[in-house]
């Protein structure tokens, strides 16, 4: 459902702009109108590759590789710490998204 509303806004605002603000404002030399078509394909296809791709997940097979690859901070990640649903350790997250999560909060 976001990605729903992610392409709606993105590509139809470029539409909405491409129709009524660039075509009435700015002229259009004929090497412009196809970049515009091969940019707006070129998002099309990345959000779809990004949209299929698999985010990865953590299974008794591989949490033990899962949890060697970042380092445990020792407060908010810890290690150890068992997921009470699939019975499997947590693996700690980079410490960059830990950052952006508590300045956005």
């Amino acid at each position: 459902m976001l990605q729903c509303v992610y392409l709606l806004l993105v590509n139809g605002g470029y539409v909405l702009f491409y129709i009524y603000g660039q075509r009435a404002y700015i002229p259009l030399s004929s090497s412009h109108t196809p970049l515009i078509y091969l940019t707006l394909a070129c998002n099309l296809a990345t959000f779809w590759l990004c949209s299929r791709t698999q985010p990865g997940l953590v299974t008794k097979e591989n949490a033990e590789a899962a949890c060697n690859i970042f380092q445990y901070d020792g407060s908010l990640y810890l290690p150890k710490v068992m997921c009470p649903t699939c019975m499997v350790q947590k693996p700690a997250v980079r410490q960059q998204t830990r950052a952006r999560r508590i300045s956005t909060a």
